[in-house]
Order: C-alpha cells, then structure tokens, then sequence
C-alpha cells in the first residue's frame, strides 16, 4: 500500500465511484484539455467503468479532494508467435498544487510495482523522458508521419470491427491484440472516425492531440490517398518514437531471440534498443536491425 502518512490516502475508483467526474476534471485541467473534447470518450478503454479498479486515485485527507491519479489497462502485444502481456499506463496526473512533494514519484512507483505479476512490458506515453527515465522506461519504437496525400478515396462510415485487415499487423509488426469483445469496447471512442470500404481502413481523429491525424490503417490498395496526416508504418517522412517502454521481465523475449543469448547481459536500456526497432541506436549492438521487433501502436490503443 502507499504510505504517504496521515496526509494523504489512495483509493480506485471502483472503490470510491463518486470521484469520478472529479477525476475526469482534474485529469483534463492537468493535461490542458480543450472543452471541445472529452477525456473519458477519447481515452474510453482505460476509463470505462469495467476498468475502474485499475484507475488509481491520491486523495488529500484534509479536503478530501482527487490530487492524483495513474491508470493501467492489461493488454497483449502480439507479433507472429511472440505474445507479450503488457500494461499500458495513461492518466498520469498529480494537481500542479501538490507537485514538488515527491509525491509523483512515490505514488507511480509503488503503483507499477503491483503490476508485474506475469507481465512483459510496462508502456506509457509523456514527453518528460528525464523523469521516467528514473524508473527505466526508454523512448522505442518508430513512428513515422506522413504529410495527407489527397482528398481521399475511402468514404467515413459507421464504426465496425476490421478485425480481418487489422489481424495481418501482426505478420509484420508487434501490435496489440484486439478480440471482437475489444472493437466492441473501442467504437465508444467516438471521437475517432472509421473511413473503409471492404480492403482499406483508416482511422482518423482522436481529442485534441490526434486532430487531422489518421494513426490507424491497413490497405490493400497501395494507391489510397487520404486527405489525413498519416502515422505510416513504412520508412518515410518524420519520424519520432511510438512510447515509452519498461522491461518488467526480459524472459518472455528469450525464446523468441534464442540465437542471440548475450541480450541476457545487457542493460535494461540497451535490452530494448536491441529487441525493438527504434530511433536511437544501441550503445551496444548485438540484434540486426532487420530482427528486431517494429513496434506499432495506434491511437485507439494508446492511453
């Protein structure tokens, strides 16, 4: 359990319900979210109700007011015959009043040490790489973006699973597995729209940092042109990288990378520059980049 004294107590939601609109609010005021868009649509999978006990709350015991809040949603990262258990990390947030009080890095580590029972990766998104390097997540993966090429082809439709293009991602790239009961889940993120016909998706729009942007697609047609900035997972345009990753435990890669057993000695940092493909380069090489793993996350799986 968290001890931060008498000052402060942690709860979930499932626990405490009540919070909830509380929590939304603070979540958005800290991520200077846009009164256009909605955190629990946008971010609908982690803060669904079935997913509350994984939504943690810190809560001052003075005013009894939501100051904090990380969540986790266990997903599968499939590529080929490699599958990887996986918790994703989103909502991460502490009250700008309460910052400086060590409180963050209190509350995140004690948090995803409860979370690597039978888990591989530990994934989360942020731009402050400094901090979290100082609990060993490492920027990897590599997206990159493309400028719109047209006015489009593919027409917006109403959402529906499309499980039977989406499923071939994962013959080329390690990508979360999604069952029917998932696109069931992830057509209440109505802020993105779904553009298909029966060969060609894409997925377009998500709040207000996936504006314009379509992070989402499998075509067929290699000739589509989208009116969309894309996230491609080809080798063009911009690049950045896709998340910030944790090993929580190296042995679910052993079999997977059994020719290459001196990964085993590398550092955690190195261990994922050398299984998963990504922009920076390993200070110690021992994977060839055409074996290591391409990391694809899309914006509707992303928290």
């Amino acid at each position: 359990m968290l001890e931060l004294g008498k000052k402060f107590s942690r709860k979930n939601l499932a626990q405490a319900p009540e919070l909830f609109s509380e929590t939304i609010a603070l979540i958005e005021r800290e991520f200077k979210y846009s009164a256009d868009y909605k955190f629990e649509i946008d971010f609908y999978p982690l803060m669904r109700k079935e997913n509350h006990q994984h939504c943690h709350l810190l809560i001052d015991n003075e005013t009894n007011k939501v100051v904090g809040h990380i969540g986790f949603l266990q997903k599968n990262l499939k590529f080929k015959n490699l599958t990887l258990p996986t918790q994703f990390i989103g909502g991460i947030c502490i009250d700008k009043k309460y910052q400086g009080q060590r409180l963050f890095t209190h509350f995140f580590k004690t948090l995803t040490q409860e979370y690597i029972s039978n888990i591989a990766l530990h994934v989360l998104w942020g731009d402050l790489h400094e901090v979290y390097k100082k609990f060993d997540f490492y920027p990897a993966g590599i997206q990159y973006s493309v400028a719109p090429s047209g006015d489009g082809s593919l027409k917006e439709i109403k959402f529906k699973s499309q499980a039977h293009l989406y499923n071939k991602i994962h013959e080329t790239h390690l990508a979360p597995t999604r069952e029917e009961a998932d696109w069931d889940i992830l057509k209440n993120i109505t802020s993105s729209k779904l553009y298909a016909d029966d060969k060609n998706y894409f997925f377009a729009n998500k709040g207000f940092d996936l504006t314009h942007i379509a992070h989402e697609y499998y075509f067929t047609d290699k000739k589509i042109k989208i009116p969309f900035q894309l996230w491609s997972r080809g080798e063009v345009g911009a690049s950045e990288h896709v998340a910030l990753i944790k090993i929580v435990n190296a042995k679910y890669f052993y079999d997977f990378y059994s020719e290459f057993p001196a990964i085993q000695n590398l550092s955690t940092h190195d261990f994922i520059l050398n299984c998963i493909d990504s922009i920076e380069v390993p200070a110690t090489s021992i994977i060839p980049t055409d074996k290591k793993l391409k990391l694809y996350i899309s914006g509707l799986d992303s928290i």
